[in-house]
Parts: structure tokens; sequence; C-alpha cells
């Protein structure tokens, strides 16, 4: 009758001859026999830190030829595909300078580490003159969403960064008589956050003279009677002209939400 056991114990002795042979401890035999108590963790053991020891803790990424040095723990935490990337369920070989290459936009990509080593605030693109650069926002986002930096995705995508200036403008109408003064106007120093715009416009004004100069009848037609309307002669009704400029004048006060742009 077949003896499972006496055919385990033959195999085990022609494998200690096997070690006699080439000079090694048969206590390699003996860890890994099913008898043994460690056979178990022999087998299955494995390092906690295997999946990442591979890649250094400070690595050196080529961004389409434009070198980034960055922590791999920033780049673990603030981007789903460097999660990924760094794991052990992909290989990602250094080139020959221990670089890491990506092919992505090196431009942008210098905002999504800015946002990834700080991810307490929103970037804010606004320039007074030319207001929200929405090209930028929006290269941005495909790049965040790419990369899956999740809450700056979602930040731009809601176009919050709108709720984060905020401009009141309000508008002065004066009449001053002259050019001269009217271009006086405004020479006060202004801060950076508010501006003025002015616009000139010429006008005339008609002042009705009385034919028969009644200083009553100047500028009010309606008072001349019949005497003042013989004493005209027929003739068609004089004015005097008095030249003004009307000045209007747009201030802008520029506000920026410091809240808008913190990560709740």
């Amino acid at each position: 009758m077949y003896n499972s056991n006496d055919s385990a114990s033959e195999t085990t002795a022609d494998m200690q001859r096997e070690l006699e042979k080439l000079g090694l401890d048969n206590s390699i035999l003996k860890a890994s026999s099913p008898e043994s108590p460690t056979a178990s963790t022999t087998r299955f053991s494995m390092s906690p830190t295997a999946s990442t020891s591979r890649f250094p803790k400070i690595l050196t990424l080529d961004i389409s030829g434009h070198k980034f040095k960055v922590s791999r723990d920033i780049l673990e935490a603030g981007s789903g595909l460097f999660a990924l990337q760094l794991s052990d369920q992909f290989t990602w070989e250094p080139q020959a300078d221990g670089s890491y290459f990506m092919d992505a936009d090196p431009e942008i990509f210098e905002y999504l580490i800015r946002f990834m080593r700080r991810p307490e605030s929103y970037p804010l693109f606004y320039d007074q003159t030319k207001g929200f650069d929405y090209d930028l926002y929006r290269r941005l986002e495909v790049e965040a969403e790419y990369f899956q930096v999740n809450l700056l995705t979602e930040w731009i995508k809601s176009e919050k960064y709108l709720q984060a200036v905020k401009t009141v403008t309000t508008s002065v109408t004066s009449h001053i008589a002259g050019s001269a003064s009217a271009l006086s106007i405004g020479r006060e120093s202004l801060p950076q956050n508010r501006s003025q715009q002015y616009h000139f416009i010429p006008q005339v004004n008609k002042t009705y003279i009385c034919p028969r100069g009644i200083s009553c009848h100047m500028g009010e037609r309606d008072r001349c009677g019949m005497a003042c309307i013989k004493a005209r002669g027929g003739l068609p009704a004089e004015y005097d002209e008095h030249f003004s400029t009307q000045i209007i004048v747009f201030d802008k006060q520029i506000t920026f939400d410091r809240a808008i742009c913190q990560v709740e």
C-alpha cells in the first residue's frame, strides 16, 4: 500500500544529500518544510515598504524637458495619478540622469505643483487691466483633471474664482466751464485697487437775449411782450452761446475676497 509519509521522507532525504554535496546548510530545507512552524512566514512575508522603496523620497521629474524636484509624499498625497504611478501597480523606470519623464505642459504643471505643495489656497489669475485669464484657467482645469487633482478641478469647473474679485462702479457727472479747469481734475494719487475713467463731452449752452436789453427778460424769452417783439423788427431771436464741458467720472473699486480662494 502506498504511504505518502514514506514518499515525503524519501524526497526530503534526497534533498538533504544534494545540499550536502553543494556544501549548503540543510536549515534551508527545514525552514521550507511543511512541518516547520516558520514555513508559512518564510514563504509569504513581505516588507511593508516594498511597493514604494524603489522610488526615492525626493524625485526629479522631467516634464517635457523641464526639471522639477518634488517630495514623493507631496505627489502621492496631491495627485491620484501620481499615487498610482508611484505604486507597485506600474513600472516607471528612471532615465539615465535619474529623473522620471512625463509628457505634459511644464508651464501648467508648475501651477499644479504649487497647489499640491500648498493645497490650502486656490490660484487667482486676474489682472486689473485684462481681467481674468480664462485661457489659463481652462488649460489648468484640463491638466488638473488628468493628474486627478480633484479639489482644484472642481473649484475651476464651478468657476468659483469669479466670486473672488468684486468690482463696484460709480459715476459722477459735473459741469465745468472752460477746458483748462476741466483737464485739471483727477490728479489725485489712487490706490492700486482703484481706478478712474474720465469722459469729456463738450456742450454749447444758449441764453436768450432780450432785444430791449431788459435784465429780467434775459434767458427768459416768455417774459418778452409785444414791445420786445416790435423792437426785434421781425428778426430771429438772438442767443448768447456759452461753451462748457460735461465730465463723466467712472470710479471703479476692486476688492478681493480671500475666503473664496481658501480650501474649506
